[in-house]
């Protein structure tokens, strides 16, 4: 290849990524996602709706793609508003009101699937918690849709799944009502990685295209 038709290509090369790099983000927010039937019955305790939106979430920031509003704790954001509305806070550390970022997108979901089986190896009992290092293999699966806030239009529909097999972390029923979806102790079951990777496929169907051009 002739130098010249080298330098006309990293120039193209790095037009685009400039173009890339210029284009604005899009605004999104996750909301608390539902559970089938199936999946609560197996899991009463549980906040699985509120941990797999979190995890979300968190994905959704590090990919750099968006910018990820919080949702889950808006309350508290109102608060430390009110706290200078109320003159309760210096005027030079409180939030000015009317600040608020709002959402181009609302990511909606219902988790489909939240299983495991399979399991086999050393069974372990510590102060009324049941598990142990087993062999596993896990699937999760949800269902989420992307809806446009200015009109409340559904404009994707994705579903991802997820399954993570060999050794880790299982548990009981006992030790399902003393863990939470999405600590630290759950990413290191099957469950958690099986989670995880739903989670990464379906950030990779949501990055796939701007948002801006459905």
């Amino acid at each position: 290849m002739k130098r010249i038709d080298r330098w006309i290509l990293v120039w193209a090369a790095a037009g685009g990524l400039l173009q890339a790099a210029a284009a604005p983000m899009t605004r999104i927010a996750v909301a608390r996602m539902g559970a089938s039937s199936a999946v609560a019955a197996q899991f009463p305790a549980w906040d699985l709706g509120g941990g797999v939106a979190a995890q979300l979430a968190a994905a959704l920031t590090n990919s750099g793609r968006f910018i990820v509003l919080e949702r889950a704790l808006a309350d508290e954001v109102f608060w430390e508003q009110e706290l200078g509305v109320k003159k309760l806070a210096s005027p030079q550390t409180a939030p000015g009101p009317g600040r608020m970022i709002a959402a181009q997108f609302l990511v909606a979901g219902v988790i489909t699937e939240f299983s495991q089986g399979g399991r086999k190896g050393i069974r372990l009992g510590f102060g009324g918690l049941g598990g142990g290092f087993d062999s596993v293999t896990s699937k999760v699966g949800f269902d989420l849709r992307l809806i446009d806030t200015a009109t409340g239009r559904i404009v994707q529909a994705v579903h991802a799944e997820g399954k993570a097999c060999g050794r880790g972390v299982s548990f009981n029923m006992e030790t399902r009502r003393r863990l939470s979806a999405g600590g630290d102790l759950f990413r290191e079951t099957a469950l958690g990685r099986a989670t995880q990777q739903a989670i990464e496929r379906a950030v990779e169907r949501l990055a796939a295209e701007p948002l801006a051009d459905r």
